[in-house]
């Protein structure tokens, strides 16, 4: 005939149960948790990685641009404007000598990251750090081209509104300035006053090339890790 189970026994097991029942509830809470930190992560950081891909495209359009300017600024130092076809001449001054177009990233799903506050989802601090070194670098370059159009009205708007008035933005024609003279005098280009503005905004355009330069190194290598962790994530 079998014993009774003793009272103090039939409640430590059906303590243990409850532990049992208890630890395994808050593993499996803790495993959905992680599971949806996890599926928010990789939803921030496909955003992310689809965001730097068209801002690296704009980047590249806009450092092209950059190059086209400094070129054409070179040919305006190198050549004796009577010597340069009229159209060619009218693209190197509106491009070289006009023109101020900065460079706009797209930024909405790095900005919606910071604003949620949910950096810390992102699992690898070195994503972490590099975000935060990237922003660093947009506002340098934000503010590097602040200067650029501080020292643009300064220095070449006052040269231009003086000595270039022919050049009037009269129309359109075949995306240049039409001019108020047909055949404008541009003579002026080859002082000495009118080649020193030239290399200034030549330096001017080759500080803040360097610093898009920069910024398309960071891009780059943010688009990398966070490409590498969405492989690790499975994503």
């Amino acid at each position: 005939m079998s014993q009774p189970v003793p009272v103090w026994a039939r409640l430590a097991g059906e303590l243990a149960v409850i532990i049992a029942g208890v630890l395994i509830a808050l593993s499996a809470d803790s495993w959905i948790d992680v599971r949806q930190d996890l599926r928010t992560e990789a939803e921030h950081l496909a955003a992310l990685v689809e965001e730097f891909d068209e801002s690296l495209a704009a980047l590249d359009v806009a450092r092209d641009y950059k190059l086209k300017q400094m070129a054409d600024l070179q040919r305006l130092l190198s050549s004796r404007v009577r010597d340069v076809d009229p159209d060619s001449l009218d693209a190197w001054i509106y491009d070289g000598v006009y023109v101020t177009r900065s460079y706009v990233p797209v930024l909405s799903a790095l900005r919606d990251l910071e604003a949620s506050g949910e950096l810390d989802v992102i699992g690898d601090p070195e994503i972490r750090r590099g975000l935060a070194l990237l922003a660093t670098r947009l506002e340098m370059v934000s503010t590097g081209y602040n200067e650029f159009l501080v020292y643009h009205q300064a220095v070449v708007d006052p040269f231009i509104a003086t000595e270039l008035p022919a050049l009037h933005l009269l129309g359109e024609r075949n995306g240049l300035p039409a001019v108020a003279d047909a055949s404008p005098d541009w003579s002026v280009l080859e002082s000495d006053r009118a080649r020193g503005i030239l290399v200034f905004k030549l330096s001017l355009i080759g500080n803040y090339l360097r610093s898009l330069d920069a910024l398309d190194v960071q891009f780059e290598a943010m688009r990398g890790l966070m490409s590498e962790r969405l492989r690790a994530l499975g994503a």
